[in-house]
């Protein structure tokens, strides 16, 4: 009943000060972006960050834990994304940053040291110190696919929702700061709906570092069932989609990490405008895992047939 009455006051508590937040947007000061003469807030990364703190003192508070680097590790990459939103960084910056925080969590905890991969139901050991390269690698791809998938109206939020979702029902039943996560994306995702505000690179910094925590060390608890190809499945349609763009740039002579309008997305949108675009791409990013999990069809082929999957639905979108 203790228990109960402390997770009710943390989401009280969180509710209050993202309600204060949302009512003072301008207060805050927070970077404001024009578009058609109306002013959206990139204020998705500062909700998150808030409940992160909060989270953070309710685990002193009640739990008497003071061993949060995690969350920790987690605002500062909203700090980062945050500066280059208002800055805009550059792309090796950026890098190097995110790289130096998993450098010093990957030293700080092994467990989040990704030493060994699962695949095609074969264990590949990865020894010291390419094991940190890779960690490091896995980190970033998870950063900038959903940071290339952040180019219309909900469509990175969503795919945050239902990666966590997923993970939450699947491996962590009673994680309250995913539970909390998800309930703030909910709330994102309507703000971010009605162009209230985006998400921004501080949101997306901060829910891919915190994603990649929960996949690792959900990863090398599960990786039986939480194998390679199904953390693949999960994220396939953003992560072709950068490697696709990344040697397409390279092709052509362009930096890879700047932005262009070439992604998945923007083909959808410009065939069947925001919304629409939105519904197609989350029905097929669904799919795969869900031919997996609820069909029960072998993971390997449905592994391999998401590449022609992902061809077919380009196509379709640019012509």
């Amino acid at each position: 009943m203790q228990l109960q009455i402390t997770y009710i006051l943390y989401f009280v508590a969180t509710a209050f000060i993202s309600l204060i937040i949302l009512l003072n947007l301008k207060k805050f000061g927070i970077y404001i972006k024009e578009k058609k003469k109306s002013k959206i807030y990139i204020a998705g990364g500062f909700f998150i960050a808030v409940n992160l703190i909060i989270y953070l003192i309710y685990n002193i508070i009640f739990f008497k834990e003071i061993n949060n680097l995690i969350i920790i590790l987690s605002f500062l990459s909203f700090l980062i994304g945050f500066a280059d939103d208002k800055y805009n960084l550059s792309p090796s910056s950026r890098l190097f940053s995110i790289s130096l925080l998993v450098l010093i969590l990957t030293s700080q905890n092994s467990t989040y040291e990704v030493n060994f991969i699962q695949i095609f139901n074969t264990i590949f050991v990865i020894k010291f110190p390419i094991s940190i390269i890779f960690t490091i690698i896995c980190f970033l791809l998870i950063t900038n696919a959903l940071n290339f998938a952040d180019g219309i109206n909900c469509l990175a939020i969503s795919i945050f929702l239902f990666v966590y979702t997923y993970i939450l029902l699947n491996y962590f039943n009673n994680s309250i700061l995913l539970l909390s996560l998800i309930l703030i994306l909910i709330f994102l995702f309507i703000l971010n709906w009605l162009n209230i505000c985006y998400l921004g690179d501080g949101g997306i910094y901060l829910l891919s570092f915190l994603l990649s925590v929960f996949i690792i060390n959900t990863y090398k608890y599960n990786y039986i069932s939480f194998s390679a190809e199904k953390i693949f499945l999960l994220l396939y349609l953003p992560g072709i989609d950068l490697v696709r763009l990344f040697f397409v740039r390279m092709y052509k002579q362009k930096n890879p990490f700047l932005g262009d309008k070439m992604h998945l997305h923007h083909y959808l949108q410009n065939k069947y405008g925001s919304k629409k675009a939105l519904l197609f791409y989350i029905i097929v990013l669904i799919t795969p895992i869900t031919l997996v999990d609820v069909f029960l069809i072998n993971k390997i082929f449905i592994f391999l047939l998401s590449f022609p999957i992902y061809l077919i639905f380009l196509y379709h979108a640019k012509n």
